[in-house]
């Protein structure tokens, strides 16, 4: 009579150990994967451009940066303002326009108020009729150099940060025209 005996393997090896080096990687991309997607929208995509206006210490400038794609929530905008700026009050505002189609552009406080309802703060909820501006008001004569807008919002469950890419240029109480200022 022969005897058979099985071949008894190692512990930590065979088809569950190589099936566990297979899935946890495909596992680790998955979940990074939907990681990056969640805290990565891109609601401001796109949006950019150089703009620049000339104005008196005192007065206000607005400059009409982007109207949201769709429903959001703000939590904070706060303008990037460039080191070596002359004084000036630089702020984020939201316009409730009058008529949803209109844009805004570069004007002054009597423009703004026949192109919107009412400014508020950023912070709260947006809808694609709202326009995002950036209120400039010189309190010294110099060039006040705005390089963006970091906007923090909130795009249903996900959570995303984007630096609006606009460079505004105001001249404030250089006595000058728009042709002269050096942007």
């Amino acid at each position: 009579m022969t005897t058979t005996t099985e071949r008894v393997l190692p512990a930590g090896t065979g088809r569950g150990k190589r099936r566990l080096l297979v899935l946890l990687p495909a596992v680790a991309l998955v979940l990074g994967a939907a990681l990056w997607w969640w805290t990565h929208p891109r609601a401001f995509a796109d949006y950019g451009a150089g703009l620049g206006a000339v104005t008196e210490v005192g007065e206000a400038t607005y400059f009409g940066l982007a109207s949201p794609p769709r429903n959001l929530e703000i939590l904070a905008a706060r303008p990037l303002v460039v080191a070596g700026s002359a004084d000036a009050a630089v702020t984020a505002v939201v316009c409730v326009a009058e008529d949803a189609r209109s844009g805004v552009g570069i004007v002054d406080s009597e423009m703004v108020a026949e192109s919107c309802r009412s400014l508020r703060e950023p912070a709260g909820p947006v809808t694609p009729d709202d326009k995002l501006l950036v209120e400039v008001r010189g309190a010294s004569a110099g060039t006040v150099a705005v390089d963006g807008v970091a906007v923090i919002y909130r795009d249903g469950v996900r959570r995303g940060t984007e630096v609006l890419d606009f460079d505004i240029t105001v001249g404030v109480g250089l006595g000058i025209t728009i042709e002269e200022l050096e942007w």
